[in-house]
């Protein structure tokens, strides 16, 4: 069986957003939504589905940030990366709540993202199995 991941980027910064597509497309991944703002990403998630998500914790405010996790776990039981550029302006303990797959820290290496989604695949294998 094959799975089809759909996977969103919530990323502000447009250059980062392309390179993050970029080098998810380029391992494989075949449905990919990239966009920089939180409603744009509720219209993706309501016409598309998503099984994974890169979420810029700080794209406002890491408070609707994890708000729109939430929701985004509600609706679709979507697999949660966060990208962080400060870790100190956010309450760790209640990010944690939404259980995400990693938390990777900007600036990051493709690696870290690359690890974290085939995590997000495997648990998206188990939960179909």
């Amino acid at each position: 069986m094959k799975l089809s991941m759909t996977i969103l980027i919530v990323e502000r910064n447009p250059i980062v957003a392309l390179d993050l597509s970029e080098m998810i497309l380029s391992r494989g991944f075949s449905r990919v939504f990239a966009v920089a703002s939180n409603d744009e990403a509720r219209k993706v998630v309501d016409e598309e589905g998503v099984t994974t998500a890169l979420l810029d914790l700080n794209l406002n405010n890491w408070q609707e940030g994890v708000a729109f996790a939430t929701h985004l776990i509600d609706q679709s039981n979507a697999k949660i990366i966060y990208l962080i550029g400060d870790e100190t302006a956010v309450d760790l303990p209640k990010v944690m709540r939404t259980n995400p797959i990693s938390i990777i820290g900007k600036p990051f290496v493709d690696e870290e993202i690359v690890v974290a989604m085939r995590m997000a695949k495997s648990y998206c294998y188990d939960f179909l199995s």
